[in-house]
């Protein structure tokens, strides 16, 4: 892990015309120039300084792990290039693509590789954390799956379940019409790569449960 600065056009506190601003949220800015990407965790005025700064590192290195692993796993994604622990930036390659949430209504079969994808991930424990078609990218046919800002390592079936069970509420919510056709080809995705998948849709069913008995 590096603390050195990262290599980068500009600091993102001087943002430039040639800077394009990809997200801007609660917990980041995320910033894009000349095919580079640049994610800066900010600073949370509203926690004690030491605490902040921790929680911020920790989450700075742990997506910069967790996205080298799923590099490494030959997941479509950004590719990582670097990280600073210091100034709590990550650095990755731009993923082309347009989102799967514009596309996914007309375009039902993608749902088969999204269901592959997470499938893959949580084969090898990596539970996404914000599964949406906002954070899935198309290119030339090919889904890729994007900010890994709140993933997390974890064998536990009840995680990997309630993954898929927020993939499946985005997926009911954005795109209601073809819903029950992407879960359904989700779940062959999803079965085809993950030989554990069984156990997790089981649990899926009682999470499901869980929801529709708050309601």
């Amino acid at each position: 892990m590096n603390s050195r600065s990262i290599r980068r056009p500009s600091s993102l506190c001087r943002l430039n015309s040639s800077m394009n601003i990809l997200g801007r949220g609660a917990e980041a800015v995320v910033v894009e120039h000349d095919g580079v990407v640049v994610k800066e965790r900010l600073k949370k005025d509203y926690r004690v300084a030491v605490l902040d700064e921790r929680l911020r590192r920790q989450r700075t290195r742990r997506e910069s792990s967790i996205l080298k692993k799923v590099n490494a796993l030959g997941i479509p994604s950004a590719k990582f290039l670097d990280m600073d622990d210091k100034t709590m930036e990550v650095e990755m390659s731009f993923v082309q693509g347009k989102k799967l949430r514009d596309v996914l209504d007309n375009h039902v079969h993608f749902a088969e590789q999204i269901g592959k994808i997470v499938g893959k991930l949580h084969t090898n424990d990596i539970v996404h954390g914000d599964l949406t078609t906002s954070n899935l990218l198309v290119h030339e046919d090919v889904v890729s799956v994007i900010d890994f800002g709140l993933s997390f390592i974890s064998k536990k079936v009840e995680d990997k379940a309630v993954d898929l069970h927020v993939l499946h509420d985005a997926i009911k919510s954005r795109h209601y019409d073809v819903h029950e056709e992407c879960f359904n080809l989700i779940i062959k995705g999803y079965s085809h790569s993950n030989p554990n998948a069984s156990e997790v849709l089981e649990r899926l069913k009682v999470v499901q449960s869980r929801g529709r008995n708050k309601k």
